[in-house]
């Protein structure tokens, strides 16, 4: 871990204290302000206390906001450096999201925080003169209502974060990663293609216009006879448009040999001959003319 990443997480750590403090702080206090049977201020709170428990609610609305500024920037800076594998550890990534999706909500009740703030600040000597009292609690009302209770789930979303990062619920071992590479390797295709000649397919498509194809029929017949001996040799033969040539792969333990439709008759025969090359073919019996072409494309070694 770098030393940069190091010190974010260090902060992230003392802002994350410092922010979920005042929030706790603050819940606590302001509960003093409210009847418990009914949302409405409490009537009758003296003046010393009731001036005190604005000066909490503004101090720590302050703290507040400076802890969350640090704490959302050096997570930024944190989540950048970090370099982890996510895959195995998805239970960062949904700290990540609970974090950050709730941003534009917090720096939102920003604005009411900072009111309230400097509000008690400029008046605090004289806070029963000219409706600063009331407007306060308003504000206060306010922000307890603020998007209809979004900041309150919010809260719980914090705390979820710590729970996830102490007991990492959802981080993956590496005999799950193991399993499940194995699993998507046995429903993938393995293909043995020519790259080369896949390309050259899809310049010709896009290059050449399209001319109506000569058909011989004794070369099909060859053809149908190339596919037999796939056939025999436990291969399922695919002919499928597209813009690839084609090749023999394994598809969930079965053997799967894949030919484009649109190549030419001399293409498909020449591609065949040499993908059986590839395969093997001495264990067969061939016809005279097929064993003739396969011998040509090895050389004479079959």
């Amino acid at each position: 871990m770098k030393k940069i990443t190091k010190f974010s997480l260090f902060l992230i750590i003392v802002a994350g204290i410092f922010f979920l403090g005042g929030i706790n702080v603050r819940f606590l206090v302001g509960n003093e302000l409210l009847t418990y049977d009914e949302f409405n201020f409490k009537i009758g709170i003296p003046p010393d206390s009731e001036n005190t428990i604005f000066a909490v609610l503004s101090y720590s609305s302050i703290l507040i906001m400076i802890s969350y500024v640090i704490l959302f920037i050096f997570s930024i800076i944190f989540t950048a450096t970090y370099k982890i594998d996510y895959k195995k550890n998805v239970w960062i990534v949904m700290c990540y999201i609970m974090f950050f999706v709730f941003s534009p909500v917090e720096f939102y009740s920003f604005f009411i925080d900072l009111k309230f703030s400097l509000l008690y600040l400029y008046n605090q000597s004289n806070l029963w003169e000219s409706g600063i009292r009331d407007e306060l609690l308003t504000l206060f009302g306010e922000r307890i209502g603020l998007l209809k209770g979004v900041p309150w789930i919010a809260v719980l979303c914090y705390y979820t974060i710590i729970f996830i990062s102490v007991f990492q619920p959802l981080k993956k071992t590496k005999d799950e990663l193991e399993k499940q590479t194995k699993k998507q390797s046995e429903n993938d295709y393995k293909y043995h293609l020519h790259e080369d000649d896949d390309l050259d397919i899809i310049k010709n498509e896009k290059s050449k216009k399209k001319q109506p194809k000569k058909f011989d029929e004794n070369k099909e017949l060859i053809i149908r006879d190339l596919i037999e001996v796939f056939q025999k040799k436990g291969y399922q033969v695919r002919i499928e448009k597209g813009t690839f040539k084609g090749g023999y792969c394994l598809l969930r333990e079965q053997r799967l040999f894949l030919l484009n439709r649109n190549i030419e008759q001399d293409k498909k025969i020449s591609f065949m001959i040499k993908n059986l090359s590839e395969i093997g073919v001495e264990d067969i019996y061939l016809k005279p003319n097929i064993r003739e072409l396969i011998e040509k494309d090895t050389g004479g070694i079959f």
